[in-house]
């Protein structure tokens, strides 16, 4: 299982190289005092994420791909998806409470 955010540019956003801890509260830490943002409590981490128009991504072992975002994905993150789809993985797209297969749905 691989845990990472996807930034604007759809690059993988990580743990710098030899922190514990790859979870997604454990990167969203580190972006956001690299962006110096101060959040509330941990749910306030990852709307502070999504504020800055990261997308949460979960890959699983059994070839699935969960996907969350608040906002609308940039070119770069959906074409990054679609290289997951192209590997032969499933993306499942969570925005809000709506969820789909991209392959069901209009690109």
């Amino acid at each position: 299982m691989e845990r990472y955010f996807l930034d604007k540019n759809g690059a993988k956003t990580k743990r710098m190289q030899g922190k514990p801890g790859g979870g997604h509260y454990d990167i969203a830490k580190e972006v956001l005092s690299a962006h110096g943002v101060v959040p509330v409590d941990r749910g306030d981490y990852y709307q502070r994420m999504f504020d800055l128009g990261f997308a949460r991504v979960l890959e699983q072992n059994a070839g699935t791909v969960q996907v969350e975002h608040k906002r609308a994905l940039t070119g770069a993150q959906k074409r990054f998806l679609d290289g997951l789809e192209s590997s032969g993985k499933r993306v499942i797209v969570n925005a809000g409470a709506f969820i789909a297969s991209r392959a069901t749905r209009a690109k």
